[in-house]
């Protein structure tokens, strides 16, 4: 698995459901004519995450939970950020960030930030680095999530194309993704140079969400040893 199974994905590779979103909740009014009225006044749109896991987690064992719930219920989740993915690679059980384009995971490696300006709608990428034979048909389908890399490799924020992009060799591609790029301290787009520009674009299974626990549930132990988690667990994409 791409990302090591600490903290909670240790409970997310193993989800009953996992419900997400991205947040955005407009100012609502309604004039003295009748017309109701919204207003997007959010902010940055972020990402909220919602999940329960099966109760076949051992507690007491060499490998048990309890060590991982002692610390995340004593901190209640909120002093630590916790980097998770949406599959798990290990049993192949889900993948919610499928990556739906014809490039190999080799080939996406080639792909290059050009620029992705702050506050804008658009990622511009560059495939002159894609090698080998790429079947003719979408880079990206509408759906997908992406994330820049960043010159250094530490972007954060992953964003989802809203629209169908055709791939095309050698060339620089706009594409349109959910909401407005997020600035990042130390982080440029738009200031490197061919053929590397401003670092490289992860894509499907390889993008990461860094997240805050809202809200945990309690839990149980149960016969033979098992950890019984009474409802459901809240995460929130952290902005910086």
């Amino acid at each position: 698995m791409a990302t090591v199974p600490t903290g909670l994905m240790k409970l997310l590779t193993r989800p009953t459901y996992v419900e997400f979103y991205l947040n955005r909740t407009p100012a609502k009014t309604t004039s003295m004519s009748g017309h109701f009225k919204t207003k997007d006044n959010t902010g940055t749109p972020y990402y909220t995450f919602n999940f329960a896991t099966h109760n076949g987690f051992k507690y007491s064992t060499e490998t048990g939970l309890r060590p991982f719930i002692e610390d995340l219920y004593a901190r209640t989740g909120t002093e630590n950020e916790e980097l998770i993915a949406l599959f798990d690679d290990d049993t192949s059980t889900y993948d919610l960030t499928t990556y739906n384009g014809t490039l190999t995971e080799t080939q996406q490696n080639g792909l290059k930030v050009v620029s992705a300006v702050t506050g804008g709608s658009n990622i511009v990428v560059n495939t002159a680095t894609v090698t080998g034979t790429v079947i003719p048909g979408l880079l990206f389908k509408k759906g997908d999530f992406i994330q820049p890399r960043g010159p250094a490799e530490g972007y954060r924020y992953p964003y989802q194309v809203t629209a169908d992009v055709t791939y095309a060799a050698s060339s620089n591609i706009t594409v349109q993704v959910n909401r407005p790029i997020i600035a990042q301290t130390g982080i440029t787009f738009g200031a490197g140079s061919g053929p590397y520009y401003s670092g490289g674009l992860n894509a499907g299974k390889n993008v990461r969400f860094n997240t805050k626990v809202t809200k945990l549930p309690t839990y149980s132990i149960v016969p033979h040893d098992r950890v019984q988690f009474n409802g459901n667990f809240e995460m929130v994409e952290v902005i910086l």
